[in-house]
């Protein structure tokens, strides 16, 4: 009976226990899926990947991105350890790509500048984006994000109010553009809250 019963314990512990070729396999399917996003992204700007992993400054406003180039433009802000400015202004990127980008910035060590105006992130996207900022680049020196461009960007309340908490936690940051969004009482008060507290902190 005891080595039945062990047997069957080991049984449940080794199926409750991912393998390691389940491991491999999901290691592979997230490189496949920045490899295939890396291509398109290529394709869709007319560089090599090579070009952009070393530059410190990459323009890419009004190039037609998508939330399909997520996971290359994540992988360049933890890849890319030059990187001081990225402009990502007037594309088509929406909460969900903004939410990939987001998951990507404690990597980004040396970002100064980040435009993300006229994308349609909506409050999905600032609320991630706002709880990911007071990471970027923890990993190394800490942040160095001075100007945060995120207007016509579809943000409402909630994202208002989420970027108001983490705000304060950016030591370096000195500009944030919020225009023509759909900012209500309880968003602005909040951010005018913020402003008032920030002796360096401009917001328009």
């Amino acid at each position: 009976m005891g080595e039945v019963k062990h047997g069957s314990e080991r049984k449940l512990a080794a199926a409750a226990t991912p393998s390691h070729a389940h491991q491999l396999t999901l290691f592979s399917t997230q490189v496949q899926r920045i490899d295939y996003s890396l291509a398109l992204l290529e394709r869709q700007l007319g560089q090599p990947r090579a070009a952009f992993l070393a530059q410190p400054e990459l323009h890419w406003s009004v190039k037609g991105l998508r939330d399909e180039h997520a996971p290359a433009l994540a992988h360049v802000l933890t890849s890319n350890k030059a990187l001081q400015e990225l402009g990502l202004a007037r594309n088509q990127l929406t909460g969900a790509g903004a939410c990939t980008i987001a998951h990507a910035l404690h990597g980004a060590s040396a970002l100064r500048v980040l435009w993300l105006s006229g994308n349609r992130l909506g409050d999905e996207g600032g609320a991630a984006l706002a709880q990911a900022l007071p990471s970027l680049g923890w990993l190394e020196r800490g942040c160095q994000l001075e100007e945060l461009w995120l207007s016509s960007a579809a943000l409402g309340d909630g994202a208002a109010t989420a970027l108001a908490a983490a705000l304060p936690q950016l030591p370096r940051l000195s500009k944030v553009d919020l225009r023509f969004n759909r900012v209500q009482v309880e968003g602005a008060l909040s951010l005018t809250l913020t402003l008032t507290l920030s002796l360096s902190l401009s917001l328009t």
